[in-house]
């Protein structure tokens, strides 16, 4: 049996997007860090400016300074998150003005500047240090330091990376839409060929006809084809050979039996001679018996592969199971064997290929005659379920072991190899008619007794 792998919808899937999604993640993460570098940016030019506009208030000679805040420094901060501003100017190590403690960790070059983090009151500020040359003095410099807490920076930095985020996610989302209906589209000729394979019967051999199939599946359905038609010719070689052949035993058994009867209407055979006449005609019968199986078979074989429902015709189950009864009953006498009619619905009617029905159900009684005892007992049931008809044979005899209940219905398997007169057919035949005509046979138990019971059910 073929073990199906992975679909390669979803191995498609899986390359395409696994790599996306680990784009997607290395995306969000470089979003991350880009919206910290612009909301610091965006702070880090602030303060700049607070702090330029700081120094530059400053006045004074070599001797005395003037710092007035202007307070446009201070109102760039405003906003909505009460961030806190906090200053300071120093000259060397004398403080002009502001709060003491403010200044970054490394000193800081005159006409440069320095950002960091720092913390005011137990609170996180960003702050610049900017060296500052004073106008008025011959090259004095002082120190401008500006801090503001990260409130708004956070605030800031949070809208950014989501509002990002919002726009990457809408674009991964039609990708991924994008991708699935691709792999829709491209998937499609597959998955129709693969509906027409599956749609088929298990025996046709027809050959595939698929419209506009792209050119990679056309190798596949050449191939299939291909194969299709050589098998088409070895079965028609191979049923013609069985029919040929059938036909050529059956007419040498039809003269072989002919000239047994023949010697056997003599009077002057001794008990010895018509033993083994009785023998050999015997042996010939279940030789007719094996070719008609193999003749049958053949038919069923062409009706397969046909698909026809020529000789359909509405059968009357009651009185086909009569007629059949009728027909095998000396039989089953010689053997002392009753066929007993259990129950028979006479209202029962289906439509289907009456030889075919015919030879199932005679196939069944014939083969409960062979295989139980002398002075067996065979009952024939014709009954009209809820959902199905079903026509039910049981016997009394040996019945079939339950390891072997699937066995028996393929060719020529027979559980007692010692039984000359058993063909292995019988039930493989029954099993090809129920596949063929759209019923279904079960084997079992009989309830109150050994044997063996079969079920054939009819759909209504």
């Amino acid at each position: 049996m073929l073990r199906t792998q992975h679909s390669l919808k979803n191995r498609l899937l899986v390359w395409v997007f696994i790599p996306t999604l680990l784009v997607s993640v290395g995306d969000i993460y470089n979003t991350y860090q880009q919206s910290k570098e612009v909301a610091l940016l965006v702070q880090d030019r602030l303060l700049k400016a607070s702090a330029k506009v700081i120094s530059e208030s400053l006045k004074g000679t070599d001797s005395n300074y003037e710092l007035i805040i202007p307070p446009a420094a201070i109102e760039m901060f405003e906003n909505n998150y009460r961030d806190r501003v906090f200053f300071s100017v120093t000259n060397g190590n004398y403080l002009l003005g502001g709060i003491e403690d403010l200044h970054p960790d490394q000193a800081v070059a005159p006409g440069t500047e320095v950002f960091f983090f720092s913390k005011v009151h137990d609170e996180e500020v960003r702050a610049i240090s900017l060296s500052y040359k004073i106008p008025s003095s011959n090259n004095d410099y002082i120190v401008t330091t500006v801090a503001r807490t990260t409130r708004s920076y956070n605030a800031f930095r949070s809208d950014i990376f989501w509002i990002t985020i919002r726009a990457h996610s809408i674009l991964l989302l039609l990708i991924v839409v994008s991708l699935g209906l691709a792999f829709n589209w491209t998937i499609r000729p597959i998955n129709k060929l693969a509906s027409i394979l599956e749609s088929r019967e298990s025996h046709s051999l027809e050959p595939l006809e698929v419209n506009n199939l792209p050119r990679e599946l056309g190798p596949i359905v050449n191939s299939i084809n291909n194969y299709i038609s050589r098998l088409n010719k070895n079965l028609h070689s191979y049923e013609q050979f069985l029919a040929n052949t059938a036909h050529h035993l059956r007419t040498s058994y039809a003269v072989l039996k002919a000239e047994i009867d023949i010697e056997l209407r003599k009077n002057n055979n001794d008990d010895e001679k018509i033993s083994l006449l009785n023998r050999l005609q015997n042996q010939i019968s279940n030789g007719i018996k094996i070719v008609n199986n193999l003749l049958l078979l053949a038919q069923i074989e062409k009706a397969k592969d046909d698909g026809s429902t020529q000789h359909i015709q509405k059968i009357n189950l009651s009185e086909l199971i009569t007629t059949i009864i009728e027909r095998l009953a000396p039989i089953a006498y010689q053997k002392g064997i009753s066929i007993e009619v259990v129950d028979l619905d006479t209202s029962i009617f289906i439509e289907s290929k009456a030889i075919l029905i015919e030879e199932a159900i005679s196939n069944l009684i014939d083969n409960s005659i062979h295989h139980i005892p002398k002075d067996g007992e065979i009952k024939v049931s014709l009954l009209n379920e809820h959902n199905h008809y079903l026509v039910r044979i049981s016997d009394d005899g040996p019945g079939i072991p339950e390891s072997e209940l699937e066995n028996v219905f393929k060719r020529f398997y027979r559980i007692d190899h010692s039984k000359s007169n058993s063909s292995g057919l019988g039930l493989s035949i029954v099993k090809e008619i129920c596949q063929l005509v759209g019923a279904k046979i079960k084997l079992s138990k009989p309830h109150n007794h050994s044997g063996l019971q079969v079920d054939l059910f009819f759909n209504k």
